[in-house]
């Protein structure tokens, strides 16, 4: 069923006390922590008395991937149509809230709540870049306003200690200020029978297939794709190709070698994300920078060997259970994976013991819980939880 017809619209007759704000989220994981924050939020509703009340803004593509289940969501949904940051910021709203919750800033609006709340994932202001390009004056200019509108909040959700540390150190945010929520995985890889196929072309038997589930972006390093399927050919004799998730222009970007190596099957739903997984014989993720990815999480949880970049904020993750690559050289990189190519034997174990990790891990439930808590200690600030 379309979900407009599954989103319940309804007008909230008093001023609600609570905004979630998901309506700057477009691309990529933040789409789908998004859908999975209001899915479980919706179960939640015995356990809050705000949610009921509340009200949400989502992007279509949020909206998409919101599982409603058989029942009508229990707060207000508004569509909110993609806006740039300058008509964001140039916007008026006469509604204000007690608490407002973005799951992911900055959203370049104006304050709209007493409490302002933000997940924090944008690594590029605390980070320096990893492929150490110069920005221009404007670049320069745009980076200013990005850092500005990321201070302006009065609490912060992040996903790893580390972020935490950087966050404060970088912005000037006070430590007590920012709350640590690990990412997790979403509650349809636990439920098989609702994942959603994916179409993949017929490929040689020869072929091994490695997935790469992302969006793109600069520091997600697709070009190592290109360069260590071209070594893993000429040096090994080993064929593979990278599944990627990209949509047209992103596809557009990757250089012709890359693309030679890849098989591009389009950007999935949260549903179709575990059944690729599924499909492909092992997984990638080569990314030079992360807040904190999901994508090696969700390898290991459909149980396929992870070769992932040999960098703090894979390992601080997921630990032993990946085979780390050098993500800036691909000659070091091609061998590693040729080595675990050529022999199997301990595939096995690893694929159990990576299952048997992620299902350890917090459930998407206990993640919306303690986003939950936070906004409850916003509205009742003499209260503990």
């Amino acid at each position: 069923m379309a979900y407009e017809n599954r989103i319940q619209w309804r007008v909230v007759l008093k001023r609600s006390r609570v905004l979630i704000d998901a309506s700057n989220l477009i691309l990529g994981g933040s789409v789908q922590v998004a859908a999975s924050f209001l899915t479980e939020l919706a179960k939640l509703s015995s356990e809050y008395d705000w949610v009921g009340g509340a009200t949400v803004w989502a992007s279509r593509q949020v909206a998409e991937n919101i599982d409603e289940g058989d029942a009508a969501l229990p707060f207000a949904v508004e569509i909110v149509e993609f806006q740039s940051p300058l008509r964001r910021f140039l916007g008026r709203s006469s509604r204000t809230f007690d608490v407002a919750f973005s799951i992911f800033g900055p959203t370049y609006r104006r304050r709209m709540a007493t409490t302002e709340i933000a997940g924090f994932a944008a690594v590029t202001l605390v980070y320096s870049d990893p492929l150490h390009r110069r920005r221009s004056i404007v670049g320069q200019a745009a980076m200013f306003v990005r850092r500005w509108s990321a201070k302006r909040y009065d609490r912060y959700i992040v996903e790893t200690a580390a972020l935490q540390d950087r966050l404060s150190q970088q912005l000037d945010v006070p430590t007590d200020s920012i709350k640590i929520v690990p990412n997790c995985v979403s509650g349809v890889f636990e439920a098989p029978d609702e994942w959603a196929p994916v179409s993949l072309p017929a490929l040689p038997k020869d072929v091994t297939t490695l997935s790469f589930v992302s969006r793109y972006y600069p520091h997600k390093n697709f070009a190592l794709l290109g360069e260590m399927g071209q070594r893993l050919e000429e040096n090994f004799g080993l064929r593979v190709r990278f599944l990627t998730t990209l949509d047209e222009q992103e596809w557009g970007r990757l250089t012709p070698l890359t693309r030679t190596f890849c098989v591009n099957v389009g950007p999935l739903t949260v549903r179709q994300v575990p059944t690729l997984i599924a499909l492909s014989d092992a997984a990638v993720f080569p990314s030079l920078l992360e807040a904190f990815s999901a994508f090696p999480l969700e390898a290991l949880a459909v149980g396929r060997v992870l070769f992932a970049s040999d960098r703090d904020f894979v390992r601080s993750v997921v630990g032993i259970h990946a085979v780390y690559i050098d993500p800036l050289d691909p000659d070091a990189a091609a061998a590693v994976v040729a080595n675990c190519l050529i022999d199997r034997s301990d595939w096995s174990a690893r694929e159990r013991a990576g299952m048997s990790f992620v299902s350890t891990w917090p459930s998407a439930q206990e993640r919306a819980r303690s986003y939950c808590d936070e906004i409850t200690k916003a509205l009742h600030p003499t209260h503990t939880l």
